[in-house]
C-alpha cells in the first residue's frame, strides 16, 4: 500500500508481500474509504464488487 493512503487514513503499516498481511490491510484501506465517505449510509458491497 503505498504512503499517501497509510497517512490520509491514518492506517498502520505492514508487512508487505504477505499474503495475510496484505489481506488485512486492504480490508482496513476498503473499511476506512467508507467511513470517510460522504454517505447517508453505508452502500452495499456489490457496488465495489468487479462485474465480468
Amino acid at each position: 500500500m503505498d504512503s499517501w493512503a497509510l497517512t490520509q487514513y491514518g492506517l498502520p503499516r505492514y508487512q508487505a508481500h504477505n499474503a495475510l498481511m496484505d489481506a488485512i490491510a486492504t480490508a482496513e484501506l476498503f473499511l476506512a474509504q467508507l467511513a470517510h465517505g460522504n454517505y447517508q449510509k453505508p452502500p452495499p458491497l456489490k457496488n465495489f464488487l468487479l462485474r465480468p
